[in-house]
């Protein structure tokens, strides 16, 4: 499973793609990025709650750094009923806390070429970066923008460590979705085989085992610790409650 995850389209230290905006609902249009500021396109909806959580972040760390950034939030994934008319309400109650550029997508082209051309299976919201030199520098959760944004701005980040970084993180995500489908099928075979639940439950935390030993970066981590808990507390209750168990 120690594979590099190459399988998207748009990645780190790739040029910015065009913007593809159906209608501009707030701030002046933007044509083309200005070399020296960044751009943060910011992907959302209006049924989605962590989105518009996000959205008074957003308009603080724009205010903050107004002469050298600029947000664009674009909107993506309505529902079907949800009319052009009901995204510019939505952004006219928002008011301060919504206080960048806003756009609507052009028919899924944003979602089509930026999006989804990251290819890391993550919903909104989400943020994608573009540095000063219109290079796409992060994506990721907009939680975790501002020390990304405050060491571009000050020109401390590395697009080739970020790239590594974000690669690592992807192959660590499909090595996770590998250990949680075979630990899955490995139950329903033993299931399968009627055999009783002391056994299952050993031969379970054996498996899983395994594939820390050959993968020590699982240690402690979400997946493993949940088939490890499961198993012991039926194995040995008294011996679980003494392990130092960290993730």
């Amino acid at each position: 499973m120690a594979q590099d995850a190459s399988d998207a389209t748009l990645k780190i230290s790739d040029a910015a793609p065009p913007l593809y905006i159906k209608e501009w609902v707030k701030g002046d249009p933007i044509k083309e990025y200005e070399k020296g500021k960044v751009y943060i396109v910011e992907f959302w909806a209006t049924w989605c709650k962590p989105c518009i959580a996000a959205m008074p972040h957003l308009s603080k760390l724009k205010r903050k750094n107004k002469d050298h950034l600029e947000i664009i939030g674009v909107s993506v994934f309505e529902d079907k009923n949800t009319t052009s008319e009901d995204i510019k309400e939505f952004v006219l109650n928002m008011g301060d806390k919504m206080d960048y550029h806003v756009a609507i997508d052009d028919n899924n082209k944003m979602v089509d070429n930026w999006f989804n051309a990251t290819n890391d299976n993550k919903g909104i919201p989400k943020s994608i970066v573009i540095d000063q030199n219109s290079k796409l520098a992060w994506y990721g959760h907009p939680k975790d923008l501002e020390p990304v944004i405050n060491k571009i701005l000050a020109g401390e980040w590395e697009l080739q460590s970020a790239s590594k970084e974000k690669n690592e993180e992807k192959n660590f995500k499909e090595l996770e979705v590998h250990v949680l489908d075979s630990m899955n099928n490995y139950i329903y075979e033993l299931n399968a085989k009627k055999l009783n639940e002391s056994e299952i439950n050993q031969k379970t935390l054996d498996k899983i085992n395994e594939f820390i030993v050959a993968n020590p970066e699982l240690e402690n981590t979400p997946i493993p610790t949940f088939y490890i808990m499961q198993s012991m507390l039926s194995l040995d209750p008294k011996k679980l409650m003494n392990m130092e168990i960290q993730f």
